[in-house]
């Protein structure tokens, strides 16, 4: 990413090597990727089968994606301690702090992987990417559910179409946020309805916070981030409805309008 940033200053550089690197992607590395995916999704390869008494458990049930955006306070957090929720990443540092866990926590990222393995639970409700990365970065890896990702979508065109998986024991597509993937395992797990909270895809240089609990993963001049998770969001949204999953946005203000807005109030301290 810090390569990327530093290439923006540069475009036709930049366009040269996006060109090169797409190239070496699509023929060097993708098709053995495929050819992954197409065994698993003969059930010809059992690597990550322990994902699939997950499918479909909650079907026609509602979720709340808890991201950490300055928007998020723990009064709302607690507030939804009733309801269904999948964290990200440094949420898991309010499991100790207020005694209430998330149902299940997403953390993929290496660099915040190995940030957060001291507050994530050792045990299989905590999702990650399978990559060499995160497999070096501590013992709780071999207890967390393991979920094969696509890179693909970092290799497309911007103009190419980009997707969501539904069944994330095939593979599950990355983005520019760890939501994306987040709402894959909802969906994959059977949620009709996501509700996502603490998405606020605000980055502005000279705000004072950009999360309301930090990973210590902060890039300032990643001021871009906040338009790439729209755009992401906006790939999730025309995948949902096709899978048949309705996406509100309960965050407290924010910049993120792809979604309806529904008011969080409704559902604090109601049972799920």
């Amino acid at each position: 990413m810090q390569l990327q940033n530093k290439l923006d200053a540069y475009p036709e550089i930049k366009k040269v090597y996006l060109i090169v690197r797409r190239y070496i992607y699509f023929i060097c590395i993708n098709p053995f990727l495929q050819f992954g995916q197409l065994r698993r999704k003969l059930h010809l390869s059992s690597k990550y089968k322990s994902l699939r008494n997950l499918k479909n458990q909650y079907c026609n049930k509602k979720v709340f994606i808890i991201a950490t955006g300055p928007s998020l306070t723990k009064e709302d957090y607690l507030g939804l301690k009733d309801q269904y929720t999948i964290g990200v990443n440094a949420i898991c540092k309010w499991f100790g702090e207020t005694g209430v866990k998330t149902d299940w926590l997403v953390v993929s990222d290496p660099k915040a992987y190995k940030t957060l393995l001291p507050y994530m639970p050792d045990t299989g409700e905590v999702f990650t990417s399978d990559n060499r990365q995160n497999k070096k970065n501590g013992a709780g890896y071999k207890n967390h559910r393991r979920i094969p990702v696509d890179i693909t979508n970092n290799y497309r065109k911007d103009s190419a179409p980009r997707r969501i998986s539904n069944d994330i024991e095939v593979c599950a597509y990355n983005g520019n946020t760890v939501v994306l993937l987040a709402i894959q395992i909802a969906i994959y797990m059977g949620f009709k309805e996501i509700y996502l909270v603490g998405t606020d895809c605000n980055y502005d240089k000279n705000a004072k916070n950009w999360y309301s609990v930090n990973h210590g993963i902060i890039d300032k001049n990643n001021v871009t981030a906040g338009e790439r998770m729209i755009r992401d969001y906006t790939v999730a949204h025309k995948w949902a409805e096709i899978y048949g999953v309705n996406i509100y946005n309960a965050t407290r203000g924010g910049m993120l309008e792809v979604f309806p807005r529904v008011n969080l109030d409704a559902f604090i301290g109601l049972e799920g």
